[in-house]
């Protein structure tokens, strides 16, 4: 039977272990209680209803989009890296929750030993032989102050910011994405603008020539439909090189080249109406993976300083160890060859009160400047979302005000060619009204991409949602 004895030293390690964590501190990151423009929020139906984020397949419904985005996903460095640290921090974990478990080790052993004769009670050289054979709990510490536990609590919280920091990186690569993907057909959209302008402005170009040579028409006139002929020249080669930058980021960020042949959506089809319900900024920003991450080493700071503290108390180890012993490997298992053996111990230095107090004193700086960082952390991301809802407005304004003003330039255009057509108005009155209709159209292009842009941005605020 085993010993009582043997069987409490077995079962203690399981009943130690509680962590004395009461060091946390409430961070103050002083955001206003409301977002700018409370008529902004009013307008969100459904307040009372939870916030959710949107899933970013939903938000950009676009299928072709949704493939670059999913392409990135899979080729991103910077996702990987962020992966694998993750996967380092769960591994780390696991080592801190290891401590807090007995190691049970098998053990197998001989020993031979000589005795020199002036040693030895018979007076002659003694060889001896010992044969062990058991299990054994080596050096476990009982974890009376929490030290363990703290321990895995802050590796436990570093590896939730490790994932927090991960999804931060999966939110900011399908912003760029989408970003750099309006960009490119803006620029596209553009050029193409540019191209039907100069195509006309080309035949006008020759026809003034034409009149200008026969004397109908004065110099100055060819010379003023050369100039513009030239600027759309030139502001043409300048989107084909926005174009193709644009194109080149986004190869870079998905790892597949665009086909610039392809059908690809125009921007008026990729309306990105921010669909998400906003409420308190309380709420919202608590869905931002880079406020958690913050937030989690923030709490693994707490725990590195009760670990600090208990350096201030004994370490109690114990080392227990139960089996069989003989003097020869026959009798290794027979009739009273039990042994067991347990070995406790108390640790505590007595001159290193030094670099203990360094250690609390550093532990409690750490924490200082992770405080600091959440409460930054918090403050942007609540500017970020501010600077989008107020942004938001004013550009949507801003393009309804430009698409009214294409209509009446197309209009005026349109009165124009009719009053032309009769003799009514010269063809310089005809080039004007196209020069300026081409620079609202280009405008109003411009003007798209920065509400699409805006919407982006302001969903990548919100958190960027998940899926």
């Amino acid at each position: 039977m085993i010993d009582r004895r043997l069987s409490w030293m077995m079962v203690l390690p399981w009943l130690a272990g509680c962590s004395w964590n009461g060091s946390a501190i409430q961070p103050d990151p002083g955001i206003p209680a409301q977002w700018p423009g409370e008529e902004m929020v009013r307008m969100t139906p459904d307040a009372e209803a939870g916030f959710r984020p949107m899933p970013w397949r939903e938000l950009y419904a676009d299928p072709q989009l949704r493939t670059l985005i999913e392409a990135a996903l899979e080729t991103s460095r910077d996702l990987r890296a962020a992966t694998a640290r993750m996967e380092k921090a769960a591994a780390l974990l696991g080592v801190a929750g290891a401590a807090r478990v007995p190691t049970l080790q098998v053990e197998a052993g001989h020993l031979a030993a000589r005795t020199p004769g002036d040693l030895s009670s018979r007076g002659q050289a003694t060889i001896s032989h010992r044969e062990d054979a058991g299990l054994s709990l080596p050096a476990f510490e009982i974890d009376l102050r929490g030290r363990l536990a703290n321990l895995e609590e802050g590796a436990r919280a570093g590896y939730l910011a490790s994932g927090e920091a991960t999804h931060a990186a999966r939110v900011v690569l399908i912003a760029q994405v989408a970003e750099t993907f309006v960009l490119w057909r803006e620029m596209e959209e553009r050029s193409q603008l540019a191209r039907t302008a100069l195509e006309t402005q080309q035949q006008a170009r020759a026809l003034v020539g034409q009149r200008v040579g026969a004397g109908v028409a004065q110099a100055q006139t060819g010379l003023k439909a050369a100039m513009v002929l030239e600027g759309m020249r030139a502001d043409l080669a300048e989107t084909r090189r926005q174009a193709a930058l644009a194109r080149n980021a986004l190869q870079l960020l998905t790892g597949t080249e665009p086909d610039v042949s392809g059908a690809w959506p125009a921007l008026a089809q990729l309306d990105l109406a921010a669909r998400m319900r906003l409420e308190l900024p309380d709420r919202v920003l608590t869905q931002r993976p880079d406020v958690r991450a913050a937030e989690q080493r923030l709490l693994a700071a707490n725990a590195n300083i009760d670990v600090a503290r208990s350096a201030f108390w004994p370490r109690i180890l114990r080392t227990t160890s139960a089996g069989s012993a003989s003097a020869a490997l026959s009798g290794l298992f027979g009739a009273g060859s039990a042994a067991w053996s347990f070995v406790p111990r108390i640790d505590l230095p007595i001159f290193d009160l030094s670099r203990r107090k360094n250690e609390l004193a550093a532990a409690e700086s750490e924490r200082a400047a992770l405080l600091a960082e959440y409460e930054k952390v918090v403050q942007q991301a609540f500017r970020e979302v501010a600077d989008a809802l107020t942004s938001r407005g004013v550009l949507e304004e801003r393009l309804q005000a430009l698409i009214a003003n294409r209509d009446a330039q197309k209009s005026r255009l349109s009165l124009i060619e009719q009053r032309y057509r009769v003799g009514l108005d010269g063809r310089q009155a005809l080039l004007e009204a196209q020069q300026e209709l081409h620079t609202v159209e280009q405008q109003v292009r411009a003007a798209r991409a920065r509400v699409l842009v805006n919407q982006i941005q302001f969903y990548k605020a919100l958190g960027g949602g998940v899926g």
